[in-house]
């Protein structure tokens, strides 16, 4: 919405016009499965730095 008092801000932020077609739900799948292989390896590590700290 060109007329929402944020609009520009936005568009700023993302780095230019958002088109919807651009971005397809394969893109997004992919995207969400890489955070969620981030948080795992993360989540791993962070238990195997614990369990060594308790020893």
């Amino acid at each position: 919405n060109r007329r929402h008092p944020q609009h520009k801000d936005m568009v700023r932020w993302y780095g230019g016009p958002f088109n919807p077609v651009d971005f397809g739900e394969p893109e997004i799948a992919a995207r969400v499965r890489d955070l969620a292989t981030r948080r795992k390896v993360s989540l791993e590590a962070f238990a195997r730095s614990r369990a060594l700290r308790q020893q």
